[in-house]
């Protein structure tokens, strides 16, 4: 009986400690979102407001706060960053409208509702990860430092950057006039209905599909570079 009252204590103090490092936020209205660290945000249309789940750390040190249109969420884990490994958290963010993400630090960011913008930014580096579904008349993207970024949907422009081993794919939205730069080992896919300008250099590839009217292909021949329909 003893051992079961201990169990029982063992795990109500258990979920007690895990719900009080759970949290709801209000925010404010943004338009803009940077993510860094170790932090996982699943993105929904609705009010403003962050469900956050703490996986690892103090919740105390995970920084919701919006500046201007931008909301930032990261940890704040002082001048030096010593615990930066030590602090993961899962969080579904719910937004009005977006017109642009940045993330960084190995965070991931996966939409769960269509974006639509007129002009919209998709900002990858160090190792971090994007999955959007957008509608926009413009979407420019720079991924670098191994960082890879997923977009599906339709724009009229698409301008993509990859640098630096990382990646974008882009197959599964459909752009009128596409331009993508790919140099150090990135590789890109996009999806091309009338016009394409592509350069890759130094062992990146560019592969595309669609039937464009226009093409520019620089395939860097002394540098290693690949443009190929796929």
């Amino acid at each position: 009986m003893k051992r079961l009252l201990n169990t029982t204590l063992f795990i109500f103090l258990l979920a007690l400690t895990s719900s009080a490092q759970d949290d709801v936020r209000r925010l404010s209205s943004f338009s803009e979102l940077s993510v860094s660290g170790g932090i996982t945000v699943d993105l929904y249309e609705g009010q403003p407001k962050a469900e956050i789940e703490m996986i690892k750390g103090d919740l105390d040190k995970l920084v919701t706060e919006v500046k201007g249109d931008k909301l930032k969420i990261y940890f704040d884990n002082g001048k030096w960053g010593w615990s930066n490994g030590n602090n993961k958290a899962k969080i579904k963010l719910y937004f009005r409208s977006l017109d642009g993400i940045s993330a960084s630090a190995g965070c991931k960011i996966e939409g769960h509702s269509l974006i639509t913008a007129d002009r919209f930014d998709a900002d990858a580096s160090s190792g971090a990860r994007m999955e959007v579904n957008v509608e926009a008349s413009s979407i420019d993207s720079d991924v670098s430092s191994g960082a890879s970024t997923y977009i599906s949907g339709e724009a009229k422009r698409l301008s993509v950057d990859v640098s630096s081993g990382g990646s974008f794919v882009g197959s599964d939205l459909k752009a009128n006039d596409v331009d993508a730069d790919v140099s150090s080992g990135g590789s890109v896919k996009v999806w091309a209905t009338k016009s394409l300008t592509a350069d890759a250099s130094s062992g990146g590839s560019i592969k595309y599909k669609g039937n464009p009217d226009k093409t520019n292909i620089d395939a860097g021949k002394y540098s290693g570079g690949s443009v190929r329909k796929m």
